[in-house]
């Protein structure tokens, strides 16, 4: 019926909204000891880097439920490469990085801060995790506050989802076949694809939804 429908959808947006997304965020640079790089910018270049230098562009963002730092624009996932952050594969080494998370309003990987890096172009930077560039003396530490996309300059919520991972993916490994089905069937049903970001639903909200199809 149309009510047990409704009921249907309302559970899956609780069981969503229970897993969601950290806010989207504004990636603000923060490198206050240094006289070069602090008023300089976060952005990506036309090849996948990171880059930071003193320009206008910025980038917004937002980590996944599975711990991955998605860019606004790009809808792709970060990744890193002999400790350097990309959008782009460029070393054998290249995977997703994770996990990310929000502490104190600003964007951690790994739990840590980050490194800048001589990109070989005058005044301009290419970002590194904490490993990168350990040790030279052309490495600056830097740090990237998440501000809220209003432009009130407040951050955003904290959100960490490191610790939490490993346990929803093993809770949810047996359910994830059904999940699957599930919407597979309400995309047939439809007439059009499903396409939903986040966490699998977990088991007793797919089996309701079997059992209205």
């Amino acid at each position: 019926t149309m009510m047990f429908t409704s009921v249907l959808y309302s559970l899956l947006f609780l069981s969503f909204r229970a897993n969601a997304n950290s806010d989207e965020f504004i990636m603000d640079l923060q490198a206050d000891d240094s006289a070069t790089l602090k008023d300089a910018s976060l952005y990506v270049g036309d090849d996948g880097k990171f880059y930071i230098a003193n320009v206008t562009t910025t980038e917004t963002a937002l980590v996944l439920t599975n711990g991955s730092l998605h860019i606004t624009d790009h809808d792709i996932a970060v990744g890193i490469g002999k400790n350097y952050l990309s959008l782009a594969a460029e070393s054998a080494s290249y995977e997703i990085a994770e996990p990310w998370s929000i502490v104190d309003g600003y964007l951690k990987l790994y739990g840590s801060d980050f490194h800048a890096v001589p990109s070989g172009e005058d005044d301009t930077y290419v970002l590194g995790s904490i490993n990168a560039a350990v040790g030279r003396d052309d490495m600056i530490e830097v740090s990237v506050r998440a501000l809220n996309t209003d432009n009130t300059g407040a951050t955003v919520a904290d959100y960490n989802v490191a610790s939490s991972a490993s346990e929803t993916a093993t809770k949810q490994t047996g359910s994830a076949t059904s999940s699957a089905t599930t919407l597979t069937r309400l995309s047939s049903t439809n007439g059009a694809p499903v396409s939903l970001k986040g966490t699998l639903v977990a088991g007793p909200v797919a089996a309701l939804l079997l059992m209205a199809i």
